[in-house]
């Protein structure tokens, strides 16, 4: 037991990265999460990149550019309304997206955005 309360002590302390900004939000425990086993095969690669800040969505992307764009700056450009393009403006907010969120989520969910 002492191994695997070291390894999840040393995990939880790896997560300090602003990369996993996101993840930390979500994950608390280090355990396989329920709702992997509801996701379709084909969604689970995608979310979990999702999850862990590995996308194509500009808050991640604005770090590789020349000259690099500072994280303040670094909007969403399908919707022009000067968001950040992170995970929370490509889930809840992003009107570009308007369709997937009714078919994915909940109503709740799109109709009340929150981080949490």
């Amino acid at each position: 037991m002492k191994v695997l309360d070291r390894f999840k002590n040393e995990w939880l302390s790896s997560l300090e990265s602003p990369v996993f900004k996101l993840y930390k939000e979500c994950k608390h425990v280090f355990d396989c999460e329920n709702y992997l086993g509801f996701l379709p095969r084909s969604l689970r690669f995608y979310f979990c990149r999702l999850r862990l800040s590995v996308h194509p969505l500009r808050m991640q992307t604005g770090h590789y550019d020349r000259p690099r764009i500072v994280p303040e700056e670094r909007y969403c450009l399908c919707c022009n309304t000067r968001d950040l393009e992170d995970e929370y403006n490509f889930i809840c907010i992003c009107s570009c997206y308007v369709v997937i969120r009714r078919i994915y989520l909940h109503k709740d969910l799109y109709q009340n955005p929150s981080m949490f």
